[in-house]
């Protein structure tokens, strides 16, 4: 990312922006890039990561289909377990 970001801000199209918003978006454009693969590295390396990750998906799942708060949560638990990871911190 370092050497994407340096490659942007030696561009002379980037410094000849007129407005800081179109030279913000660039950047967050480049950087974005760098997201997905990040996420997974750290899914990979750190399973409390996955869990809180999958568990706080599976539980706003859960809540927008109309499941209580203690009912979506404790399924939310049951399938992060599926995945065979720890338990999230919901």
């Amino acid at each position: 990312m370092k050497e994407a970001l340096a490659e942007l801000f030696a561009d002379p199209a980037f410094n000849t922006l007129p407005e800081p918003d179109q030279r913000q978006k660039a950047v967050v454009d480049v950087m974005s890039e760098f997201n997905e693969p990040a996420r997974e590295i750290m899914e990979e390396r750190r399973g409390k990561y996955a869990a809180n990750r999958e568990g706080y998906k599976a539980f706003a799942d859960y809540l927008k289909e109309g499941l209580s708060k203690e009912q979506a949560e404790s399924q939310a638990r049951r399938d992060v377990a599926s995945y065979g990871l720890p338990s999230p911190d919901l």
